[in-house]
């Protein structure tokens, strides 16, 4: 075989084998069919030596016969290569096609993203339930949203052009403004207060947020505004400031509002060196008055006395209303001496008494009221607006205790008195709490002097001062709660009483008061359920005294929660009957047993004839009403004689026996001692 036929021998080969590699890699039929062909003329070329019979290797010849089969070869080894090279780049710009194909595909779905965030963004702004606007750089609207239209009353084209003045009230003060475009100014946001005018003139509160919108290139060209109308909010502010520091009833300045008038009123005279008072009014038995007549009325009362008293003070002070029946007055500037402002003030509380005295109508009906006044003049060295206040109280209290209807300067030894009362205050809530109270009993009797009850009273062992008698710690105890925990304790002590007597074979009938404080808890009567369970005590021994002023309020709530004690067998007794508001329409509803009458009636019955008239009134009521009688306060031969002679009353007094401690009590009765 010749040089030349191997050569061909070996492209074919190598074409073939380049087919093979190429058409694996890109898979095309292209370079297959080629391959093939290259492989086929490969095997003409082997078949075509083996006929000759040349063995191997071949032997030399010219080999030009097979110099057509070399180029056929070259040939097909050149259209491999192109051919490959061809589908390489084809293949190539096939991917890059995909490529570019995806990158647009990427880029609308990016495009739908941002249509639909930009959809969602313009509807939030559209349905915003805050007014959103926005202006170009010359403050010229160009886009509101439904609740701009809504809230303002203006439509789009009414607004779309127009400046935002249009919303422009008149009452934003002119410094929002220019903290407003100050801001813009400088291409800051502001937000703050704005008060507004919508289109059908009414004024609304809103806060605003106004924020530049700024260019690629930095530019401020438009502004947007979010309004938030507060004018709810801003109306609910005042109110409930309005009651912080306003009396709801008379809608005077309160206690609160008062102490800071006071504080700044102190420093200004201080200052200035002036002298200036306040007055404490407090309306004389407004209580009666509120339980007799009922609330309505009583708060009626009370604004017109809040009325009267404002008007009499025009602008020169301050008239507050501190509690039901309380008000105060704050004059400043009365001089700059101390008596000066003095004989001031004297003039001003002689004008109070006299407009509270005069007659108010109220529903056609003429109520007549006086008041009683506390006066201090301040400042004084060390003053604040606590002090004064304590002062102007105490001088109130004095007032009260000299009859009434009159008014009180503080003086130094009514300090004493106020220091006093607080000491009572704080000692007996010891009291109460470490068992220095006592139970001490009076004896009830018949015209025969036979026992056939007791009064329940208490007393207090003061470790230092000994006995303490009702009538200094009570009346503490009524001004405060401790009443309550004194009246707890009494009811409890009483009932023990009872059920110590029932056991040793001696029952009796025990009578203890029951302040209105007391008979008001809400768990009063759960309570006294829960007691008599306890100690086993006859609830049809036991006699509840109360007060007119207590049965009359409210009455038919009072009728109601006394019909619920009476059904336990608990006797029922008005106290001091005769001494407030007496209503025998109210008294006949009531489920009451008996009436007591007052000391102050029984004293000068025999020789004075209003009292006796009085006492025999009574005795004729509860005849009629058939409830018994205690007559309290018998002392002498001669007041026992005038009642017996008179009806069946049953006698409380010192002629009979003095309150003693329950167990001497108990033995002296009996004749013997309690268990």
């Amino acid at each position: 075989m010749s040089l030349i036929l191997s050569v061909s021998v070996f492209i074919r080969l190598i074409a073939m084998i380049w087919a093979l590699h190429l058409w694996y890699r890109v898979r095309d039929w292209r370079i297959g069919f080629l391959g093939a062909m290259v492989a086929l003329m490969a095997l003409r070329q082997s078949l075509t030596l083996s006929k000759k019979g040349l063995g191997w290797p071949p032997q030399l010849s010219s080999g030009m016969d097979e110099i057509p089969g070399l180029a056929v070869s070259v040939l097909a080894l050149l259209s491999i290569i192109f051919l490959g090279r061809m589908i390489s780049d084809e293949r190539r710009r096939s991917s890059e096609l995909i490529a570019a194909n995806q990158e647009l595909e990427n880029q609308i779905v990016r495009r739908h993203k941002a249509e639909d965030k930009l959809l969602t963004l313009s509807q939030a702004i559209e349905q915003s339930p805050e007014s959103i606007f926005i202006t170009n750089a010359e403050a010229e609207i160009e886009y509101v949203n439904a609740a701009f239209i809504r809230n303002t009353g203006y439509s789009m084209e009414e607004a779309l052009g127009e400046n935002p003045r249009i919303l422009k009230s008149g009452k934003t003060s002119a410094e929002t403004y220019t903290h407003l475009w100050d801001n813009l100014s400088q291409g800051k946001p502001w937000q703050g207060e704005l008060y507004n005018r919508r289109k059908d003139n009414s004024e609304c509160i809103e806060w605003s947020i106004i924020s530049p919108v700024r260019e690629s290139s930095g530019k401020i060209s438009h502004y947007v505004a979010i309004n938030q109308d507060i004018t709810e909010k801003k109306q609910t502010e005042a109110k409930i400031n309005h009651l912080a520091y306003y009396n709801s009833l008379t809608d005077l300045p309160n206690r609160t509002l008062l102490m800071e008038r006071l504080n700044r009123t102190l420093g200004l005279l201080e200052r200035d060196e002036n002298k200036g008072a306040l007055f404490l009014v407090n309306i004389d038995r407004f209580k009666n008055i509120n339980d007799a007549r009922g609330h309505t009325l009583g708060d009626a009362l009370l604004k017109m006395l809040g009325k009267r008293l404002s008007e009499l003070l025009y602008d020169s002070g301050t008239v507050a209303h501190l509690a039901s029946d309380e008000f105060a007055i704050l004059v400043p500037e009365l001089g700059l001496q101390l008596e000066q402002a003095r004989h001031r003030a004297l003039i001003i509380s002689g004008k109070i008494l006299d407009a509270i005295r005069q007659p108010i109508t109220i529903d056609n009906e003429e109520i007549h009221v006086t008041a009683s006044l506390g006066i201090t003049i301040f400042p004084e060295p060390y003053d604040d607006e606590g002090t004064i206040l304590r002062r102007a109280d105490t001088a109130l209290h004095r007032a009260k205790e000299s009859g009434r209807n009159q008014s009180a300067f503080f003086e130094t030894d009514m300090s004493e008195s106020a220091e006093q009362r607080y000491l009572i205050e704080r000692e007996l809530r010891h009291a109460v709490a470490n068992g220095e109270l006592r139970l001490f009993i009076q004896p009830q009797v018949d015209k025969y002097g036979k026992l056939v009850g007791a009064e329940a009273l208490v007393r207090w062992q003061h470790p230092e001062r000994g006995l303490v008698p009702p009538g200094v710690f009570i009346p503490v105890a009524e001004e405060s709660d401790l009443i309550l925990d004194v009246g707890d304790w009494v009811l409890s002590e009483a009932l023990q009483l009872m059920a110590k007597g029932d056991m040793a074979g001696h029952p009796f009938h025990l009578a203890v008061n029951l302040s209105p404080r007391q008979f008001r808890q809400t768990n009063f009567i759960p309570w006294l359920k829960d007691l008599l369970n306890l100690t086993g005590a006859d609830p049809n021994h036991l006699t509840l005294e109360v007060t007119e002023g207590l049965v009359i309020e409210n009455i038919n709530e009072v009728i109601a929660r006394m019909s619920e004690i009476a059904a336990l067998g608990v006797h029922f007794s008005i106290d001091d009957f005769g001494t407030g508001y007496s209503s025998l329409s109210y008294l006949k509803r009531l489920p009451v047993h008996e009436l007591k009458i007052d000391r102050s009636f029984i004293q000068d019955a025999p020789v004075n004839e209003s009292d006796a008239a009085l006492v025999e009134t009574i005795l004729a009521v509860a005849e009629h009403m058939h409830l018994k009688v205690v007559a309290e306060g018998v002392e002498t031969e001669e007041q026992a004689a005038f009642l017996n002679a008179r009806a069946d009353v049953i006698h409380q007094g010192y002629l009979y026996g003095k309150p003693e401690p329950m167990d001497i009590w108990f033995e002296r009765w009996f004749g013997e001692p309690l268990a």
